[in-house]
């Protein structure tokens, strides 16, 4: 009867040692398997925000630059806003077109 107890608590033994072995493996490649979604998903969604963000920015500086480019200019004197925008009116005072000065403006 012992030898059969002993056998008994060795299979238990390896048998819970492989079942131990198993869950390891299966929470190892879960995981893996989430890390990989995780990156996919930075990849494809994140760093695409996070370019466009980026973009938006530059544009955003480079309006702001060229606004003060051109109200430096405009307020130097040299040149008035008149001289590259004519504006049209009607009999009653509503604009009806407005022409840039194209030659000057460049």
């Amino acid at each position: 009867m012992k030898e059969e107890s002993v056998w008994f608590n060795c299979y238990e033994t390896k048998f819970r040692k492989r079942k131990a072995k198993k869950i390891v493996l299966i929470v190892f490649l879960l995981f893996v398997f989430i890390i990989s979604i995780l990156f996919s998903y930075y990849k494809f969604v994140v760093s695409r925000i996070i370019i466009q963000i980026g973009q938006s920015k530059i544009e955003a500086m480079l309006a702001n630059s060229v606004n003060y480019a051109v109200s430096k200019t405009l307020s130097n004197g040299g040149i008035k806003y008149d001289d590259l925008v004519k504006i049209k009116t009607d009999i009653d005072g509503k604009i009806s077109f407005i022409t840039a000065n194209s030659i000057k403006i460049n």
